[in-house]
């Protein structure tokens, strides 16, 4: 599990802080794309310091510095999620909604009707999440939990909504990003504290990094 995994309240936030955060969740999904195989570590496209000169991959504080200055490498792309090509939903179901909240103390996928996002819809990937909205009011669920390998699996990291939220809709940063690397499938739930037999709308910011000219392949 996350060692440092709680929310950070957006309306508590700079601007600065926001952008600060978003950064460095694109340049470690930059960095572990290049641990990871996805592409190559091209050191003259991607000129850094003397730090990173002599290492196969590039130091994550350098990356961020890099990128937060404009820099963006050559060979990979960066987007947002989405959950039919990136999950295996359905075309009905391409967005961020729960299913039916029926049960207090149960865990919903916020993927819909995808328990499980199976590795093999992100072969040449790396997701990483950063952010959460929830829309739904009053709010329906108190946890937010994301798990490996299974929709009850181990555990990665656990938030507590009820801390960040305004009575209209929690907004909140993750104290650190979460990663889905290639070759594991994931789940992420929201525990329902509110039997509303309806869904919850859990939206969540994140960046999708893969090979220059994949996207949406």
């Amino acid at each position: 599990m996350s060692s440092k995994a709680f929310l950070i309240e957006t309306d508590s936030m700079t601007y600065s802080d926001q952008q600060r955060l978003r950064t460095a969740a694109l340049a470690g999904a930059v960095q572990r794309a290049y641990n990871q195989g996805i592409a190559p570590w091209d050191k003259e496209d991607l000129p850094l310091k003397n730090d990173s000169k002599f290492a196969d991959t590039p130091d994550l504080s350098e990356l961020i510095d890099y990128i937060a200055r404009g820099g963006w490498p050559k060979n990979l792309d960066a987007r947002e999620f989405q959950p039919t090509l990136d999950a295996g939903a359905g075309a009905a179901a391409d967005f961020w909604n729960t299913p039916v909240l029926a049960a207090v103390g149960t865990e919903y996928s916020c993927l819909g009707a995808v328990g499980v996002a199976p590795a093999a819809s992100r072969t040449n990937k790396i997701v990483v999440w950063y952010k959460i909205q929830i829309i739904t009011t009053p709010l329906p669920v108190n946890r937010l939990l994301f798990r490996r390998n299974t929709a009850t699996g181990l555990l990665q990291a656990e938030f507590d909504l009820e801390q960040v939220s305004g009575g209209e809709r929690v907004d909140g940063y993750f104290s650190e990003p979460q990663v889905w690397d290639k070759t594991t499938p994931y789940a992420i739930n929201a525990m329902c504290m509110l039997l509303t037999n309806a869904a919850c709308k859990v939206v969540l910011g994140n960046f999708v990094v893969e090979p220059a000219g994949q996207t949406n392949v």
